[in-house]
C-alpha cells in the first residue's frame, strides 16, 4: 500500500514538473523561419525575500508584433529584424501581519517598445519605476542584450505614469484684508 501512494505522489510531481516547464512561443509563422538562427526575448523579475515580507517587480512581454502571449508563455522566439513589444510592469507584495499572510498587487502598467533583433542573440525586457520629481513617477523600459549585459542603444524610453493630483498641490496663500 505505501508503494502505491509513493508512485501516485511521484506521478503527480512529474506531471506538475512537466506542466511548469519553460514555455517558448514563436513571434512568426512556422513557414517564415529561414536558415538564420532566431533571437530570443524574455521578461525580467526583481525579487526581495525577507522572513515576513516578499516583494516582486516584474516585466513581462504580453505581445510581440501581432502575436499575443498565452498564460504559460515565458520566452519568445524572434526572427531577425524590427519588432514591437507590448509589455506590462507589475508589482506584488506579500507580507505577514499577526500570523496571517496578505497579498497586495498593484495595477499593471502597460508599455510599448520597438527594437531590432539580431540573429542568435538573447534579449531581456526590463523596466523600473522612477520618481523624477516629487509625486511624479516615470516608467522606464529598456531592452538588454543578455550576452553583453548592455542596454541596446536607442531602445530605452520613459513615460510619465502618475502625477500629483490637484489636492496634493498646495495652493498659494493670499493674505485676506479685514
Amino acid at each position: 500500500m505505501p508503494n502505491q501512494r509513493l508512485v501516485a505522489v511521484a506521478g503527480i510531481c512529474l506531471v506538475c514538473l512537466v506542466g511548469c516547464a519553460v514555455k517558448v512561443k514563436s513571434a512568426f509563422e512556422k513557414t517564415a523561419q529561414g536558415s538564420e538562427p532566431a533571437a530570443r526575448l524574455v521578461g525580467s523579475a526583481h525579487r526581495m525575500f525577507l522572513l515576513f515580507y516578499n516583494r516582486t517587480f516584474f516585466t513581462a512581454p504580453i505581445s510581440v508584433d501581432k502575436y499575443h502571449a498565452d498564460d504559460a508563455n515565458t520566452e519568445w522566439l524572434l526572427l531577425p529584424g524590427p519588432h514591437v513589444v507590448h509589455a506590462i510592469y507589475g508589482r506584488q507584495f506579500l507580507f505577514m501581519l499577526g500570523g496571517a499572510f496578505f497579498m497586495m498587487r498593484r495595477p499593471a502598467l502597460p508599455s510599448e517598445i520597438s527594437f531590432t533583433a539580431n540573429p542568435g542573440r538573447k534579449y531581456r525586457i526590463d523596466s523600473e519605476l522612477r520618481e523624477t520629481r516629487q509625486n511624479v513617477q516615470e516608467l522606464c523600459v529598456r531592452i538588454v542584450d543578455e550576452d553583453s549585459q548592455r542596454v541596446l542603444e536607442g531602445v530605452s524610453q520613459c513615460k510619465v505614469v502618475s502625477r500629483p493630483s490637484p489636492t496634493q498641490t498646495p495652493a498659494p496663500t493670499v493674505p485676506v484684508e479685514p
